[in-house]
């Protein structure tokens, strides 16, 4: 390859190493520090239960409450799962593999549903 590369170009008086070294090498740039993560997508509808489920890893992940029904677009990578509506984004969640798993953020949730969230069978037996 090394060879390849400095040997002169078909009719010209330059190699492709000369060429780099004079016009591209300059404008090389360190590596970005963070690994590049490559993003999936996927689409759901919005449960009555204000969630959505990734398909892909059997979990459920909540959206506010004023997207029930709506048809969401949810872009995932090896670390979080980002969900849009119309091109806007409107939640994040870090991504759980752990399937059957509801990942909710308590706001997303309507006000009657914030109630009965808290509740537990010891709240019962109190």
């Amino acid at each position: 390859m090394d060879s390849h590369n400095k040997s002169k170009l078909t009719g010209r008086p330059y190699s492709q190493y000369e060429l780099f070294l004079e016009d591209e090498k300059q404008q090389l740039r360190p590596l970005p520090e963070r690994r590049f993560d490559i993003k999936y997508q996927s689409f759901a509808t919005v449960m009555q239960n204000g969630h959505l489920q990734l398909s892909h890893d059997k979990n459920y992940y909540s959206v506010p409450y004023q997207y029930i029904k709506k048809k969401i677009k949810i872009l995932y990578t090896s670390s979080t799962v980002e969900i849009y509506y119309k091109y806007n984004r409107i939640t994040m969640h870090g991504r759980n593999y752990k399937p059957y798993v509801y990942t909710t953020i308590t706001e997303h949730l309507a006000i009657i549903h914030q109630l009965v969230a808290g509740w537990s069978a010891s709240r019962f037996i109190d």
